[in-house]
């Protein structure tokens, strides 16, 4: 796999995290569902493990169950991050550990 596709992976992915541990609201967690699905557009496009017989829509990269992970997870617990503003979600470390892991490449 190239190493610019992963370097835009892993910058493009620490950005998104970055916002949804900034998000305070359901109004931007729901932008943000935008830029995360087209990143895991581009995660499964060239990122995918799946056997590349299989049609382009059932290819799958697994850093983009994390990042929808951590999506999910922020909106599911927004009233506890927006009381500690110190922790950061479970969901998004676990998709910065995998990414930082290079375990999708």
């Amino acid at each position: 796999m190239s190493t610019n596709l992963a370097e835009i992976a892993i910058r493009d992915g620490k950005k998104l995290a970055d916002e949804i541990k900034s998000a305070t609201t359901e109004s931007q967690l729901d932008e943000l569902e935008n830029k995360v699905e087209k990143y895991t557009i581009f995660l499964d496009d060239n990122f995918s493990n799946s056997d590349d017989s299989l049609p382009e829509d059932d290819r799958f990269c697994e850093l983009s169950f994390y990042i929808y992970m951590a999506l999910n997870e922020k909106r599911d617990h927004l009233e506890y991050y927006n009381a500690h503003p110190e922790v950061i979600s479970d969901g998004v470390q676990d998709f910065l550990d995998y990414l930082k892991s290079m375990e999708w490449t």
